[in-house]
């Protein structure tokens, strides 16, 4: 296989992920708009159980994939036919977990039906992990950017074409299926029209040794799933599926922008992966992509604080506004999710995945419990505040999970020029509240690009080296 010329692969990233968030932005606020807060709040919950038993379909195997293909390059053909197959294999176990699930607890025909197609959906989710993780491990994510690109655009299509003909919240879950299939179909055709064979499946004794060895990468996924949806389901169970719509609205924008993170922290991940004995070498990268992630974070954060309740009315409509509160309180979670998934993924790459799994299962527990705490009283105002908690006690404890992993990283000068021009930015969009918000934030951007190259909160020398990846 060729792959694509210097700096492609993180392009390749760039448009692949910016899509993935772009198009399910898109569909959050169309349902968001379409559906209304009780409704919105039901899409959610499903959403929500689809996400905690999730790690039973692929039990985070694409890491693994990932580490041992930049490692090995000759492992690629092998584990997309076993990993696609097994991921299969396991996501029929999750979708009766799910399914039943939804009968214990609700039992109305609306919900278990669409439980049921989520699940297929969440199969075919599954399956398509396995070969963004050979390309992510080979260094050729140019290969997932077709497949990214027409399943969206099925995909936001179906959803909006199925709701103008009224057919209602089960139609939305047939739209992710679509989009599934296609998805997955281009990843394959992308895979052997690159030259990738796709041998004979190895048998079910190899698809459980794979199994097996992504336990433990599957175990920090659910307490992810748990960390990052219990406020869902505890919302559903106390306060109903107004206050969990009120809260999914306030965290569309929370939970896609630490894509543009993930990208980073994916296409650095084989590069650490590769040096992973060398402290100095992994504390290099690391603090590189730190400096990235704090430059690309801080702006959203502050800016969006600025802004957050027109910004909101804005994307989901009038009957969300109640909702900015908690919007306001959880943007600082996407600086605290930048570092998060870029100390997370180096703790990976260097072979500490128990430190990760540590951190996911104390973020998991501290947050269920804070949620039983808050929410009877406060609501998904309470939610957002467990949410902020949480990202902070997590953080705490990956970092004491790198101690030795890297040498010991100096104070970066460039990046009090980042606060600098997040500074001058804050002032510019706070002072200019008679603007409308979409002009205030695109004028927030000149001024923070412009600001931060003038005083070295980034240079070409950044650019050139992010092109390198």
């Amino acid at each position: 296989m060729s792959g694509p010329a210097r700096g492609g692969n993180l392009l390749a990233l760039l448009l692949s992920r910016a899509t993935m968030m772009g198009s399910a932005v898109v569909i959050q606020v169309i349902l968001a708009r379409w559906l209304g807060p009780e409704s919105f709040g039901l899409y959610g919950f499903i959403m929500s159980l689809v996400s905690i038993f999730g790690f039973a379909a692929h039990l985070n195997m694409q890491i693994l994939i990932a580490r041992d293909v930049a490692r090995d390059e000759s492992t690629a053909p092998r584990f997309m036919t076993d990993g696609m197959i097994t991921s299969a294999l396991l996501s029929v176990g999750a979708g009766v977990m799910v399914v039943g699930y939804a009968i214990w607890t609700d039992g109305r025909q609306v919900v278990v039906a669409s439980s049921a197609v989520a699940a297929v959906s969440l199969a075919l989710l599954a399956m398509s992990n396995v070969p963004n993780a050979v390309f992510q491990g080979l260094g050729r994510n140019h290969l997932v950017i077709p497949s990214t690109f027409a399943s969206k655009a099925v995909g936001v299509a179906a959803t909006l074409g199925f709701l103008i003909a009224g057919m209602g919240l089960l139609s939305v879950f047939v739209a992710q299926v679509i989009a599934g299939v296609v998805f997955v179909g281009g990843l394959i055709l992308a895979w052997r029209r690159s030259g990738g064979a796709l041998p004979r499946w190895s048998g079910i004794r190899a698809s459980v040794a794979l199994a097996r060895a992504s336990v433990p990468f599957g175990v920090n996924s659910l307490f992810a799933a748990i960390y990052l949806q219990a406020d869902v389901l505890v919302l559903a169970a106390l306060r109903g599926e107004d206050e969990v719509g009120m809260y999914r609205a306030a965290a569309v924008l929370i939970i896609q922008l630490p894509v543009l993170s993930s990208m980073l922290s994916t296409a650095v991940f084989p590069r650490i992966a590769k040096v992973s004995s060398d402290p100095v070498r992994v504390g290099d990268e690391l603090a590189f992509m730190m400096r990235v992630m704090l430059l690309v974070g801080l702006p959203v954060a502050v800016g969006g604080m600025i802004v957050a309740e027109p910004l909101l009315v804005a994307l989901v409509g009038e009957a969300y506004r109640a909702a900015a509160p908690a919007l306001l309180i959880m943007l600082p979670v996407v600086l605290l999710s930048n570092f998060k998934v870029g100390i997370s993924s180096t703790l990976t790459a260097v072979d500490r995945q128990g430190w990760r799994t540590a951190g996911a299962a104390t973020a998991a527990f501290f947050n269920l419990g804070a949620n039983f705490l808050v929410i009877p009283r406060w609501g998904f105002i309470g939610a957002a505040w467990t949410t902020l908690l949480t990202e902070f006690v997590q953080i705490s404890l990956l970092l004491v999970g790198m101690r030795g992993a890297t040498r010991r990283m100096g104070f970066d000068p460039a990046v009090l020029w980042v606060v600098v021009a997040a500074g001058v930015m804050g002032a510019v969009v706070w002072g200019t509240d008679g603007l409308g918000v979409w002009l205030r934030i695109g004028l927030g951007a000149v001024v923070y690009g412009g600001v931060g190259y003038l005083v070295g909160a980034w240079s070409r020398r950044d650019l050139a080296r992010l092109r390198s990846i």
